[in-house]
């Protein structure tokens, strides 16, 4: 059976209403397609943004477990950060004795490190690491493996630490023999780093942690323990008192993000500017010395001019 056409022609009234309808549907597709757009990537990178933070230390007050859960300053800081940038951040040991190459087999994706504040030193750069090639690494804004955010997520004061009742040694100009100073056990790093990081004009006895070495103090196997202050207040807690004092400061050692590059490629700088925001909010909103107070003494740290923390 033949097809049957009309031959009446729509009214030109028709026409432009079917033509209205469409438009209005097709702008509604267009708006749904962009909202989609502009929501999903952002949704999706929240989804999956799941750090690892390296860290030297495990001891007390910094980070250690209570009933296997992290407990310390620097979790309770980064947990702050995690909530700002929308990432969940993991804290994992990081030994310091353990070079990049372990932190890339192990897959951690920020290590937390302690330079002079106010330097723009970074313990990755060649010079510092035992059989590096000058190439390895350039310098810290240009480097290929690492982007170091300079807002520091806490200063800490470091230096010199003796018996009680012992002297300055630089003041006194005493000769201190190599075995007789101890810091923490770093086999990669070289003379300059010792210097350029802490003072020490070579390199100490090391110590697999500040607990281990402060005990050597205590004993009298070493005369100075160089390492952050705060790592009397374990100590004294364990052996009931004092018995151990700063005796000779150096720079304040700011706590600051390195990132490697290679976990994030394009995005790594993006994300060094989200952790130099979020830290910098920290510093502004007070979160830094009330957590601070909450695990440790004040006079530990060392508190910078609040008008020098800006968000970037």
């Amino acid at each position: 059976m033949p097809t049957l056409v009309s031959s009446k022609a729509p009214s030109a009234t028709g026409v432009k209403e079917r033509q209205r309808k469409m438009a209005t549907q097709s702008a509604f597709v267009i708006v749904l397609f962009v909202i989609a757009s502009f929501f999903t990537p952002i949704l999706t990178a929240a989804e999956r943004c799941e750090l690892t933070v390296g860290l030297w230390t495990r001891e007390f007050p910094l980070f250690y477990f209570q009933d296997q859960k992290q407990m310390g300053i620097f979790p309770d800081l980064l947990q702050q950060v995690s909530a700002d940038i929308k990432c969940q951040l993991t804290l994992r040991y990081l030994p310091a004795s353990r070079s990049q190459p372990t932190a890339r087999k192990q897959h951690i994706d920020i290590a937390l490190y302690a330079a002079p504040v106010d330097s723009d030193l970074h313990p990755l750069q060649p010079k510092y690491i035992r059989g590096m090639k000058q190439n390895a690494v350039s310098d810290v804004t240009d480097s290929p493996q690492v982007i170091i955010s300079y807002q520091p997520i806490l200063v800490m004061r470091a230096g010199y630490i003796a018996r009680k009742g012992s002297s300055d040694p630089f003041r006194q100009n005493v000769i201190i023999a190599a075995d007789r100073i101890g810091s923490l056990r770093m086999e990669h790093h070289t003379a300059a780093y010792w210097w350029e990081f802490l003072g020490i004009p070579f390199v100490p006895k090391g110590f697999g942690d500040s607990l281990q070495g402060l005990r050597a103090l205590a004993s009298k196997r070493i005369d100075f323990f160089v390492y952050f202050s705060v790592g009397l207040q374990q100590f004294e807690q364990q052996h009931h008192g004092s018995q151990l004092e700063l005796v000779k400061e150096v720079t304040p050692l700011a706590v600051r993000p390195m990132i490697f590059t290679e976990r994030f490629q394009q995005d790594a700088r993006s994300m060094a500017n989200h952790l130099e925001q979020s830290i910098a909010r920290l510093w502004q909103s007070g979160t830094v010395k009330s957590v601070v107070q909450r695990h440790s003494r004040l006079d530990y740290f060392h508190w910078p001019n609040e008008d020098r923390i800006t968000l970037q």
